[in-house]
């Protein structure tokens, strides 16, 4: 397992609130990630809800990788397995604390 720790300054609540209201993720954070597309997005979104991630490397080419949320608490954590729920190829995570 990896692990990384960025420190954001934030607003608020709606940290991760955020990263949902366009296409799931920002793709501004990754050179290979180009964006993401809900599967039901006027669905209630949790755990159980999918989306469909567009990538592109020069390796592959563009690909598309759906996604399946396994972790969430609003403002709080947000996370996924990707290719299969069952047995994905990967997994992510964010979770938010607040800092004084």
């Amino acid at each position: 397992m990896v692990g990384a720790e960025l420190h954001l300054e934030a607003i608020g609540r709606s940290t991760l609130g955020a990263r949902h209201d366009s296409g799931v993720l920002s793709a501004a954070y990754s050179p290979e990630f180009q964006g993401a597309e809900w599967v039901e997005p006027d669905a209630t979104l949790g755990v159980g809800s999918s989306f469909i991630g567009t990538n592109h490397n020069e390796t592959f080419g563009e690909f598309k990788v759906p996604s399946f949320i396994d972790a969430w608490d609003e403002d709080v954590a947000f996370g996924w397995r990707t290719s299969d729920a069952d047995n994905p190829g990967a997994r992510w995570r964010f979770d938010v604390e607040s800092t004084p």
